[in-house]
């Protein structure tokens, strides 16, 4: 069992080492002289994310060879399959990321503020709506999340909101999952692992987050209401 974690917990701890070694240096500046410079640049290279996620497949190839006698020659068969899967997640990811960049540089948020200017929107509904739209249109969650945070930033900057900020914020990530498709690596992922075809993946993955979303934007406009935390 704690064999089969490496491949996971090695990346993460490597990505990690990274974050609390820059941390370590605000409160100890002497990390950061030239008697630490090594282990820096060692941290930096180990807790790169491309690197660590080799060095975590490096482990998870290793331990697949010691559970499984006589593996090594059959290796590059048994990698074709998740191989082929994996550079399906990664140009659909792509894709999705260049043109959430297209949006956010095409001024759509200009012309969102513009569009509500006066109408006395809900901007928990408001940041619902365009972290969705975003979600449906590109299939990142990630790049809805980004591009709809920097555009409600500057719609309630200088607005005195009736409830605190972490609802808007919250809105966003329940819009962020509203619907997964075919657009959304998630979505393959999950079918793929779970030997479900696009159908199957459709009527239960989809169906499931857009329920959470739905009624999680629901719990967010009441608790906004009865709890609103308002900042003074």
């Amino acid at each position: 069992f704690a064999l089969s974690l490496l491949p996971v917990l090695v990346p993460v701890v490597l990505i990690a080492s990274v974050s609390f070694y820059q941390l370590g240096q605000t409160y100890y500046p002497q990390l950061g002289s030239e008697a630490f410079a090594p282990l820096k640049r060692i941290l930096q290279f180990l807790g790169n994310r491309n690197i660590a996620m080799l060095i975590g497949t490096l482990f998870a190839i290793g331990i697949l060879i010691r559970q499984k006698p006589g593996m090594l020659p059959r290796l590059p068969g048994f990698l074709r399959a998740p191989l082929r899967t994996a550079v399906l997640i990664i140009l659909i990811t792509s894709a999705g990321g260049a043109f959430g960049g297209m949006i956010r540089h095409a001024g759509v948020g200009g012309a969102i503020e513009t569009a509500i200017e006066g109408r006395g929107m809900n901007f928990i509904l408001l940041a619902w709506l365009l972290s969705t739209a975003l979600k449906i249109a590109q299939g990142s969650g990630t790049v809805a999340m980004i591009t709809t945070s920097a555009m409600m930033v500057s719609l309630i900057e200088g607005t005195v909101l009736p409830y605190h900020p972490v609802y808007i914020f919250l809105a966003i990530g329940f819009g962020s999952m509203t619907v997964s498709w075919m657009n959304d690596s998630a979505f393959w992922v999950v079918g793929k692992l779970s030997g479900l075809t696009v159908k199957q993946t459709l009527g239960s993955w989809t169906l499931l987050l857009a329920l959470i979303s739905v009624f999680g934007v629901l719990q967010l406009l009441v608790m906004s209401t009865i709890l609103p935390l308002a900042p003074r």
